[in-house]
């Protein structure tokens, strides 16, 4: 659908996709401009014709951490909380330390499949682990954020609170120096 919200040339759009059966497997939209609009369109047509060949891919090289990041990254925007799962585990035994950051970055996806089916119980611990597991500042600031959201919305505030606290305490997190500069600035 096209309608005109009086912000020039953006529109509000909307493009379904379905299976056969008609389960709805994911949509774009939302408020944007042609521009933005049909690039989106044709990253997302392009991601969904790559699904049978990662999938293929993945099951035939189990082996291959690339394989299995692709398939962690196209099951995560599926909402498949199966498929993330068994990817997820793959990354895990492949790269154990996170040193190619593959990890890392499927716990926060499989994080965010459980937030946004509401499993927030499900979703607090993966972004916990996410933040122990990364090396990189900016990563971990947003799973202690992830995971503080998680525990707020289950209304455990002491354990929100814990993550937000993380977030200033870490030495490089661009939260960490901002409140530092801040509080430098006191009067």
């Amino acid at each position: 659908s096209s309608t005109s919200r009086g912000l020039g040339d953006v529109y509000k759009r909307q493009v379904l996709y379905l299976t056969p059966e008609g389960k709805l497997l994911s949509k774009v939209g939302g408020y944007m401009s042609t521009d933005r609009f049909v690039p989106t369109v044709t990253a997302a047509v392009e991601m969904y014709r790559s699904i049978p060949g990662i999938k293929a891919k993945f099951a035939s090289s189990p082996k291959d951490l690339t394989a299995a990041q692709q398939m962690v990254e196209i099951s995560s925007r599926l909402d498949d909380i199966e498929g993330v799962e068994k990817a997820v585990d793959r990354v895990r035994e492949l790269d154990p330390n996170d040193n190619l950051k593959f990890r890392t970055r499927s716990l926060l996806l499989f994080a965010d499949v459980y937030a946004r089916n509401k499993k927030f119980a499900k979703a607090a611990p993966l972004f916990e682990q996410a933040a122990k597991d990364s090396k990189d500042p900016e990563e971990m600031a947003t799973a202690h954020r992830g995971a503080a959201i998680c525990y707020a919305l289950q209304k455990n505030f002491t354990k929100a609170k814990e993550q937000l606290q993380a977030i200033v305490d870490a030495p490089d997190s661009p939260e960490a120096v901002s409140y530092t500069h801040l509080r430098a600035h006191e009067t």
